[in-house]
C-alpha cells in the first residue's frame, strides 16, 4: 500500500499548510515631517538593513509627512495603510504588499493621542492580524502614570471585545518606567480576554544596567534636533502579543526574536554610536543615532495555518454592494456555512450584527453618514471591508 505524504493528505482534505515568517518593526520617528529631509538617509539605512514586512511609525506630523516617509525613506517599496489624522502626532503603518493587505485603520480616541488599530490580512493564509500602535503619555509622576493607565483602559475596552482566538499585537512608545506601572500591569492583566503578553520578563524599575540590552531611549547623550539626550537607559518601546500569538497553534511569535535594534547591552548611559558596538556597524549605529532618539524594535511572527480551500476562496471573493451606500447593503457570503457579519464605526464600536448564508441584506439606514468597517467572520476566517455611508 502506497503511503501518502503529509502534503498529499492535506491536499485530499482541502487544506493549505505552510509556514511563513514576517518581521514587524516599530519606531518612534521623532516628530517626522516633510521638513525632515536631513534625516531621510539615516532612516533609509536602518530600514534597508532590516527589511520589515510591517513597519509601524509613531510621531508622524500628519498625512503629508506619512506620504513623504513612504516616498523618500521607503522609495515606494512598501504600501501605506489608511491614515487617520488625530490630535497631536499620528501613527503610520507601512507593509509589504506581497505579504499583507491593510484593510482598515480604526482609531481609539483618548484624552491625548489616538491609538491606531490597523487591521491587516495575511494574503497567503487569510489570517487577520490587528496591530495597535500607541504613543502613551510621557514623563514620570503619578499624574502621568494615571494618564497612561486611562489610555490603556481605552485600548483594553477594544481588545476585550475581540474573539478569544484573535491575533493582535500592541507596539510603540509606551513611556513606562517599570513592570509595576499601572498601565503596564493593565496591559498584562488577565481580567478579560484582550490582554497582552510581554515575551521579555523584566521585574521592577527598568532603568538599570542589568536591563541594558532592552533599553530603547535615548540614542544620544547630547541634545540636538529636539530629541531626548539621556543616553541609553529607558525601555520605552516594546512589542507585546495577544495570548493566541504565543499558543503555537497558528500564527505564532518566534521565540527570542525581539530586538532593540543596535543595542548590544554594552551602552548603558551611553550614546548608541559609541564604538565598539558588538551588534551593528559604525554606519548603522550612526544612522540610529541621527535618525531619532528612540531605537526601533523588531520581532518576528510565523504564519503556520490550515485553512479550508473552499472557505478561503469564498471569503477572498467577498462582495459588498453598493459601496458607497445610502444605507441598504448586500453582502454575498459563502453558501455552504453560516457567517457572522458585524459593522463597526470609526472608533471600533459595534453598531450592527447579523448572521447568514449566501446573500444577506443589511439595513443600515439608522446609522449616520461616515466611514464604517464591515467584518465577515466564518469558522476559521475573517475579512474586513471599509464602508462609506452617504
Amino acid at each position: 500500500m502506497k503511503r501518502l505524504s503529509f502534503t498529499s493528505v492535506c491536499c485530499l482534505l482541502g487544506l493549505l499548510v505552510f509556514a511563513q515568517p514576517a518581521r514587524i518593526m516599530t519606531w518612534n520617528a521623532l516628530n517626522f515631517s516633510t521638513a525632515s529631509q536631513d534625516r531621510v538617509v539615516y532612516f533609509q539605512t536602518v530600514v534597508d538593513s532590516l527589511q520589515p514586512d510591517i513597519l509601524v511609525v509613531q510621531e508622524v506630523e500628519e498625512e503629508p509627512a506619512a506620504a513623504f516617509f513612504q516616498s523618500a525613506v521607503l522609495g515606494g517599496s512598501m504600501a501605506m495603510a489608511p491614515f487617520v489624522d488625530g490630535f497631536g502626532t499620528d501613527n503610520a503603518l507601512y507593509y509589504n504588499a506581497t505579504v499583507f493587505e491593510a484593510v482598515a485603520n480604526i482609531p481609539i480616541q483618548t484624552d491625548l493621542r489616538d491609538i491606531s488599530q490597523f487591521v491587516l490580512v495575511h494574503l497567503a493564509s487569510g489570517d487577520t492580524l490587528r496591530v495597535f500602535s500607541v504613543h502613551l503619555k510621557s514623563s514620570s509622576g503619578s499624574d502621568n502614570q494615571d494618564m497612561r493607565l486611562n489610555e490603556v483602559n481605552a485600548l483594553r475596552q477594544v481588545t476585550d471585545q475581540l474573539p478569544a482566538d484573535s491575533y493582535f499585537i500592541v507596539c510603540g512608545d509606551f513611556n513606562t518606567y517599570g513592570s509595576n506601572e499601572p498601565a503596564y500591569q493593565r496591559l498584562l492583566s488577565t481580567t478579560g480576554s484582550g490582554y497582552f503578553i510581554d515575551p521579555i520578563v523584566l521585574s521592577g524599575i527598568w532603568n538599570n544596567a542589568n536591563y541594558a540590552p532592552h533599553h530603547t531611549q535615548s540614542t544620544r547623550s547630547t541634545a540636538f534636533g529636539g530629541g531626548a539626550s539621556g543616553a541609553m537607559d529607558d525601555r520605552f518601546d516594546m512589542i507585546l502579543f495577544s495570548p493566541n500569538l504565543l499558543a503555537t497553534n497558528g500564527v505564532t511569535y518566534v521565540t527570542n526574536s525581539t530586538w532593540a535594534v543596535g543595542n548590544d547591552g554594552q551602552h548603558y548611559n551611553q550614546s548608541i554610536n559609541a564604538m565598539p558596538n558588538a551588534s551593528v556597524s559604525q554606519t548603522m549605529a550612526d544612522a540610529l543615532y541621527y535618525a531619532a532618539d528612540h531605537l526601533p524594535v523588531v520581532a518576528s511572527i510565523e504564519f503556520f495555518n490550515r485553512v479550508s480551500v473552499e472557505e478561503r476562496v469564498a471569503l477572498n471573493t467577498l462582495t459588498v454592494y453598493p459601496n458607497p451606500s445610502h444605507g441598504t447593503i448586500t453582502v454575498e457570503l459563502p453558501a455552504d456555512h453560516t457567517s457572522t457579519v458585524t459593522v463597526l464605526d470609526a472608533t471600533g464600536r459595534m453598531v450592527y450584527s447579523d448572521k447568514g448564508i449566501g446573500s444577506l441584506a443589511l439595513d443600515l439606514n439608522s446609522l449616520t453618514g461616515g466611514v464604517y468597517y464591515l467584518k465577515v467572520t466564518s469558522s476559521s476566517e475573517e475579512r474586513v471591508v471599509k464602508l462609506l455611508l452617504l
